[in-house]
């Protein structure tokens, strides 16, 4: 069983299916595989959890495009969710947290004190993070959700350079530690940036 556990380029993904095969075959609990193993109850019963993944998202976790820490926020998902987080967190290079965050916005907002966002907030974050490609949270200053801050976090140079083309005389910006931020006075203000951000671009 400790073969299993320490095989050398084995990921969480791997461990969770020799545990599942185990814990078949043997009909053992939990705490007697972990005893096996030399591992504590609950790292055992998380292994066993990444079952639940969807064979896309396993695959992913497999290949260490995303971590174990991640991959077991998605497996308490269903797998449509699953699928289309986990794509996102590979393509837009999310942490851990941000994964957390997208897949439990209630409980990441009652964590942070913030207020919970409406629907139609939520839907603004997504579909501009997809048009732009950068990751956008928006954090409304009061209980109307009309005022806030949009917060763009990107990873590369490049990322940065195409969204402030896309946002161009929007809004002040400033750029720093990977992140652009800009204040909305107003909902007029993010009108205009999704009009800019949904109207498909021509080649010059």
């Amino acid at each position: 069983m400790s073969t299993i556990m320490d095989w050398p380029g084995a990921t969480a993904g791997h461990h969770a299916d020799a545990l599942r095969e185990v814990k078949e075959w043997f009909n053992l609990p939990d705490i007697q595989i972990a005893r096996m193993a030399g591992k504590s109850r609950p790292v055992i019963t998380n292994l066993l959890r990444l079952n639940n993944l969807d064979p896309n998202v396993m695959l992913y976790l497999k290949l260490g495009k995303i971590s174990g820490a991640q991959a077991r926020t998605l497996a308490a998902l269903d797998r449509l969710e699953q699928i289309r987080l986990c794509n996102s967190c590979f393509r837009l290079g999310w942490s851990y947290k941000q994964l957390y965050e997208a897949a439990h916005p209630k409980r990441a907002a009652k964590q942070k004190g913030v207020v919970d966002k409406s629907p139609d907030v939520k839907r603004l974050e997504r579909i501009v993070t997809e048009r732009s490609g950068v990751l956008m949270e928006f954090d409304p200053s009061d209980q109307t959700m009309t005022q806030g801050t949009l917060r763009f976090k990107f990873g590369t140079v490049g990322e940065i350079e195409r969204l402030l083309e896309l946002i161009a005389g929007t809004s002040k910006s400033e750029s720093q530690n990977g992140k652009v931020e800009f204040v909305i006075e107003n909902l007029g203000q993010v009108d205009r940036l999704l009009s800019k951000l949904m109207t498909p671009r021509t080649k010059k």
